[in-house]
């Protein structure tokens, strides 16, 4: 028995055959879609245990990200702050070499200043001890 064509009507055996293999298919495809269900309503449990966890790790991450933007703050303030150290130190140490100058100075002027009093107080000695006048003029009576 041959298959009949569109221009022809099914006998009762083609008829049969299209029949069984429809209801095969639909078993087949209800068997696909139970297992597809199946595995949908996994992943959806997997994903709801999951949740939680995810959750928390997006939590821990964007704190992260917070602590790691104030960490950062308080490096760039810290290099703020240094490099003002270093220019105040820098400022201090010309200061210094400033005043050890003046007072190199002024010990030089100092010691020459004690030379002139030194020589002034001796000569002076040698001029009253001769009587060469420096002290009070004294009129013979």
């Amino acid at each position: 028995v041959g298959e009949a064509t569109d221009d022809e009507p099914l006998n009762l055996t083609d008829l049969y055959g299209r029949l069984a293999e429809t209801e095969d298919a639909l078993a087949a495809e209800t068997l696909r879609r139970k297992k597809t269900e199946i595995l949908l309503e996994r992943i959806k449990t997997d994903i709801e245990a999951s949740a939680p966890t995810y959750i928390r790790q997006r939590q821990e991450f964007e704190d992260a990200l917070e602590r790691q933007e104030e960490y950062k703050k308080r490096l760039d303030a810290a290099f703020d702050e240094a490099r003002a150290a270093r220019e105040e130190s820098q400022d201090y140490q010309a200061e210094l070499a400033r005043l050890q100058s003046r007072n190199k100075d002024l010990e030089a002027e100092t010691r020459e200043l004690a030379k002139q009093v030194q020589t002034l107080l001796v000569s002076r000695t040698n001029i009253s001890s001769f009587g060469l006048g420096g002290g009070a003029a004294t009129s013979p009576a």
